[in-house]
């Protein structure tokens, strides 16, 4: 079978096509008056669609449309591409037959946009780590790692794409194609789409991958592939790479410069810098003490890492922002169900106000917060985990008393809501494990 009749078969058309109906809401396929067909129009013939689609990609009939350019606030303000529906379908198809043939190749400890692996596997295996050098250095005076966080400025805006650029060999690479086979004209096209400027120009960037395309995050993962290897067969460190951000510790302070230094190259090299405002090379340690005299490393007693604290005792929590984002989204979500069973007995109102805290913290819930699977899985802090709870138990209470305060619990009792009511804790869910790993990486995925 030819890649043009993989890209091509129905079967995987079809489900793409099942994907983005799913997923509809979240990618807000809107596009009109240029003449392409709608979303549920396309779901509306979906067998003949994918038919007819693959029937174009395996003849070579088929040619994608230039993108349309959208500002869009994802983690900071973006231009995102908007594809057509039946070029966004075969992008899909595009990056899962990429996907497949990078996972088994793709480094250990890659931890981004890949099956059964998430963000707080890598924040939960560093605690880990921690642990274990604690273990090992039972002398408090002996203990202390060195440790690099540091992430790649404007990473996906910044990675070449013109002729020159490693990402034609590694796509090449993994999809086992060539210059010369029949396929590759179109899978430059989908790997790197023309866009239209807002002045009807036709155009196709030298840098940076399509954001809004499925296989850009392929190619974000693909490209610094080389950087993991090299930093993850340090003897005696620990690194974890999500996205473009990284973590490399060593109790060796020149071990933890050299890592540094090899990251820098290799960038340079590959046309990406790092961030220079977020780079720091630490001393992590229980005291929070600076690096050995002459060193000039500032000491820590705790490390940010993917919106984590992880302390030098190994435990983890959520990171200052992370945790107040979580209480807002909480508090907004319970005072917008009080206002809809406003009207109900107080003991109705309790309970559907503490189901609804409930939903918003089980990862299982497609509509839960989404700090929701590390704080089933990771979070281990337990001082933060009972402030959370305390805080998340008082909003329930205000939002029924109507007033502000711990004076709240006198009308509604911290007891109540728990006992009678059946709001989760998240100290006991933590002390009995009440949600698998394995079902927070199902709620994360």
């Amino acid at each position: 079978m030819t890649f043009l009749d993989r890209l091509g078969d129905p079967v995987r058309i079809r489900r793409q096509l099942d994907r983005l109906a799913a997923n509809r809401r979240r990618t807000g396929i809107r596009l009109s008056g240029n003449g392409d067909p709608s979303l549920a129009r396309l779901l509306f013939r979906a067998p003949e669609l994918a038919r007819r689609l693959g029937r174009d990609i395996r003849h070579g009939a088929y040619r994608p449309a230039p993108a349309r350019i959208r500002p869009a606030e994802l983690d900071k303000l973006r231009d995102l591409c908007v594809f057509r529906p039946a070029d966004l379908i075969v992008q899909g198809v595009l990056a899962g037959l990429l996907s497949e043939a990078m996972e088994p190749l793709l480094p250990a400890r890659l931890f981004s946009y890949r099956r059964r692996r998430s963000s707080w596997m890598a924040v939960r295996d560093f605690a880990s780590y921690v642990r274990e050098h604690r273990r090992a250095n039972p002398d408090p005076q002996s203990r202390g790692l060195f440790v690099l966080r540091a992430d790649v400025r404007d990473y996906g805006e910044s990675i070449p794409m013109d002729e020159r650029s490693a990402i034609w060999t590694q796509v090449g690479r993994m999809l086992g194609l060539s210059a010369n086979d029949d396929a590759w004209p179109l899978v430059r096209e989908l790997v790197r789409p023309a866009i239209l400027t807002g002045e009807g120009a036709v155009i196709r960037p030298e840098r940076g991958v399509a954001t809004g395309s499925p296989v850009a995050t392929a190619l974000t993962n693909l490209y610094l592939t080389g950087l993991d290897r090299h930093l993850q067969e340090i003897a005696g460190g620990f690194y974890a790479r999500y996205g473009d951000d990284f973590l490399f510790a060593h109790t060796d302070p020149e071990v933890a410069r050299e890592a540094r230094r090899l990251a820098t190259r290799y960038l340079e090299e590959h046309g990406l810098e790092l961030n220079r405002e977020k780079c720091r090379l630490l001393h992590f340690n229980g005291a929070g003490r600076p690096g050995p005299e002459g060193s000039g490393l500032p000491g820590s007693s705790r490390v940010t890492y993917l919106g984590c604290n992880i302390s030098f005792r190994g435990t983890v929590g959520l990171s200052e922002p992370k945790r107040r984002e979580t209480l807002r989204e909480i508090r907004r979500r319970v005072q917008r169900t009080a206002e809809v069973v406003a009207l109900r007995e107080p003991d109705e109102q309790g309970r559907l106000l503490c189901a609804t805290v409930d939903t918003a913290l089980d990862p299982r819930v497609e509509t839960s917060v989404p700090a929701s699977a590390v704080l089933a899985a990771a979070v281990t802090d337990r001082r933060q985990l009972k402030d959370l709870d305390f805080r998340i138990a008082r909003t329930i209470a205000e939002a029924l008393a109507g007033r502000h305060g711990s004076r709240s619990f006198r009308r509604y009792p911290y007891r109540k809501l728990r006992a009678e009511w059946g709001l989760t804790s998240l100290v006991v869910q933590r002390n009995r494990g009440r949600v698998s790993a394995r079902s927070a990486e199902k709620g994360a995925a």
